[in-house]
Parts: structure tokens; C-alpha cells; sequence
């Protein structure tokens, strides 16, 4: 059965309550993990480096997030005037949740560009990643989604004058953020992140083989079967399957099933939308735990700290 446009905003808004309360309890986990990234990162020297500014940003709009799902769980729960509501949903609505979740992608697209740049092109990437030049980018992370997001939904509103609450009723920007920015956001990580990694391998493969060839006679055992590269490129390969897979069943079924529920307008779908949006919050959680274990030079101190600490309750 399908409900009346009226009837599943209702219907949204009763459901929205109790999974701000599941995500509230959820992001604890996400405020913890990633503030102590950044405090790990910045207590020690040799990590506060302009490329490490990059993870600090991005935990820090994990962080922005989490304090916008407190706000709104404690508004959803304690707040019954429709009027206030209606503030609520200008300050922190939808399009104000997709902006962040869109800082935070746009970070996670920046780190995977990051690491490519680093490796195919060294001399270069020692030379431009400078304090200042990383900043910049920064600053383009916050910036372009807030312009692209969350001021056209602000500038909409002012030209229709619509009431706050009834945002979404307006037919463009609904389109808008559903179906063209909302897209972008979910797969834009997912896209660079395999593209990245897929030039990381081929340029090293590229490299190891024009090796080869000038320093071995034979030149047959150059060419190595599609087994044997996958095995020579097997940690670069898992760390770029970990990352798309965590990231795929973290935001696709939510994509998939947000898309439904919007076009269908079907009540079943409701709930496991919301479900799956408890996954996307889990994502965050993960983010820090994935850059420690990938980064060399923070797992190295990471586990020297992990030894101090157990020589000491030992």
C-alpha cells in the first residue's frame, strides 16, 4: 500500500525520533575513535605532518557529525512545539546532514588521491605537499560541499518562503538533493577510491616489469601470470578491497533502499531505510581504526605505544 505524500512525512518524522536515539548511541562509538586519532596524531611530533592534516580534518568532520545527531536526538526527544521544530529542521535538517556526510566523502576521496600522488609521482608530491598547499585543499574539502549542498537549499528556501518544515515539498530541491546530489556523494568515494588503487598497481606493476627487463637476460620470467601479479600486489590489492567493501555495505544498501522509499513512498521500507542508516554511522566508527592500520608510520607508534602499555600492566 502506498502512503499519501502528508502520511509518509508523518510517518518519516515518528521513525526519525527513534533512530536519531539508535544513532546517538552508535556515534559514541564514531566521537570516541576518532578524537583519539586526532589527539594520537597530534601528541606526537614526527606524525603532525601536513599529509597526517588531511586524517585530522577527516575525523574532524566525523566529529561535526556526531555533534549534529546528538542535537538532533535530544531536539526529537525533548521538543514537541511545531514551531521550534521547524528552526530545527532549518539548522540541521536533511541537507545539513548530507553536507556533512559530503565533507566527510570528499575527505575520504582526498586521502585515496593522496596516497596515488605519493607514489606515482614522489619527487613531485614531496615538493607540492606543503603545510600551505594542504591547507588549501582543506579548506576546498569544507567548502565545496557546504556551497554545493547547503547553500542552494538555503537559497531556495528564501525565494519560495517556505516554511522550514515543508522544504522537501518543494519539487526542485527534493529532485535535487535525492537524485543528483545525493549520488554523487555515496559513489564519488567509492569511484576514486578504485581508481587509485587501480593506478597505484598498474603503475608499480609498470615498473617492476621495465626493471626486469633491464637487469635480467630471460626476459620470459618478466612476464608474470595474472596469479603470480596478484600475489606480488596482494597488500595493496586487500587494502583496496577492505576499503570499497566496508565502504559498499556501509552506504549502498542505504542509497538503495533511501531511493525506494522515496520513489515508492512505501511505509515497509521505513524502517530498513533507517536501519541502514545506523550502517553509514558505523562506517565513521571504522574510518580512524582503517588509517591507522593502513599508514605505516601511525601503526608503527601505535604499537609502540600498545607495548609501553602493556609492559607496564604487565
Amino acid at each position: 500500500m502506498n502512503l499519501s505524500s502528508q502520511e509518509f512525512n508523518n510517518r518519516t518524522e515518528v521513525s526519525s525520533s527513534v533512530t536519531y536515539l539508535v544513532a546517538a548511541i552508535i556515534s559514541i562509538a564514531a566521537l570516541i575513535t576518532n578524537l583519539f586519532c586526532i589527539a594520537f596524531i597530534l601528541a606526537k611530533s614526527q606524525l603532525r605532518t601536513p599529509t597526517n592534516a588531511i586524517l585530522c580534518s577527516s575525523c574532524a568532520s566525523v566529529l561535526l557529525m556526531v555533534l549534529l545527531i546528538f542535537f538532533n536526538t535530544a531536539a526529537s526527544i525533548s521538543i514537541e512545539k511545531n514551531e521550534i521544530r521547524e528552526i530545527i529542521n532549518c539548522i540541521s535538517g536533511q541537507p545539513c546532514e548530507l553536507t556533512c556526510v559530503g565533507i566527510f566523502n570528499i575527505h575520504t576521496c582526498l586521502i585515496s588521491l593522496e596516497r596515488l600522488y605519493s607514489i606515482v609521482y614522489p619527487f613531485k608530491y614531496q615538493r607540492l605537499a606543503t603545510c600551505y598547499n594542504i591547507m588549501i585543499l582543506l579548506i576546498l574539502c569544507w567548502i565545496i560541499p557546504i556551497c554545493s549542498i547547503l547553500v542552494p537549499f538555503i537559497v531556495n528556501i528564501s525565494v519560495h518562503g517556505s516554511k522550514c518544515s515543508g522544504w522537501y515539498d518543494l519539487e526542485g530541491v527534493s529532485h535535487h538533493i535525492d537524485f543528483i546530489l545525493l549520488p554523487i556523494v555515496v559513489f564519488l568515494p567509492l569511484v576514486i577510491t578504485f581508481l587509485s588503487y587501480s593506478v597505484i598497481i598498474q603503475r608499480i606493476c609498470s615498473l617492476q616489469h621495465k626493471t626486469c627487463l633491464e637487469t635480467t637476460a630471460n626476459y620470459e620470467l618478466c612476464y608474470l601470470s595474472p596469479y603470480k601479479l596478484i600475489l606480488l600486489h596482494r597488500k595493496a590489492i586487500l587494502q583496496m578491497v577492505l576499503i570499497i567493501s566496508i565502504y559498499m555495505i556501509a552506504f549502498i544498501p542505504f542509497y538503495v533502499l533511501y531511493t525506494l522509499m522515496v520513489v515508492s513512498l512505501q511505509p515497509d521500507l521505513v524502517l530498513p531505510t533507517y536501519v541502514a542508516t545506523q550502517f553509514c554511522i558505523t562506517y565513521m566508527i571504522f574510518h580512524p581504526v582503517l588509517a591507522i592500520a593502513f599508514r605505516s608510520a601511525i601503526k608503527v607508534e601505535f604499537l609502540k605505544m600498545c607495548k609501553n602499555i602493556y609492559c607496564q600492566w604487565k
